[in-house]
């Protein structure tokens, strides 16, 4: 992995660090989304090109969700797919405004933030993602 790439990476997990603090990610994250996720949406996910500006869209409304105490479930636990927790985040008018505020909608929100939490894991876990339930077939985390 180059320098560059590796200090981009790290860069993202540092803001993705910042992010979860506004966010309810827990450490069974990667369970719930593999449950979260229907095949598709693990595709885009991992298709997901994060761009500075999209980059910082996440990171403005993370800091600005936790100044104004807006909690956002990226996480839930009863849905099946991405689209049906945009379904659940667009039924809080607070998160909706939130996301307006800042040029997203629920949906690219929560690409952006599984894209985030998927290279977490790969950073995190690297050729050992499989062994901590994260294969590129059932998970998010694909091993390239």
């Amino acid at each position: 992995m180059s320098s560059i790439l590796l200090r981009s990476v790290k860069r993202l997990i540092l803001a993705f660090a910042l992010i979860s603090c506004a966010f309810t990610a827990s450490v069974s994250a990667q369970g719930v989304i593999q449950h979260a996720l229907t095949p598709a949406d693990r595709t885009s996910v991992q298709q997901y090109t994060l761009t500075e500006d999209s980059f910082q869209k996440l990171l403005s409304t993370a800091k600005d969700a936790k100044a104004n105490k807006v909690q956002i479930r990226i996480l839930d636990p009863n849905a099946h797919s991405l689209d049906e927790t945009a379904t659940h985040l667009n039924a809080s008018p607070d998160v909706r405004a939130l996301l307006s505020r800042h040029s997203l909608n629920a949906h690219d929100f929560l690409l952006g933030e599984y894209a985030l939490l998927s290279a977490e894991f790969a950073v995190k876990y690297g050729d050992q993602a499989g062994k901590h339930g994260q294969s590129g077939e059932h998970g998010v985390v694909s091993q390239a």
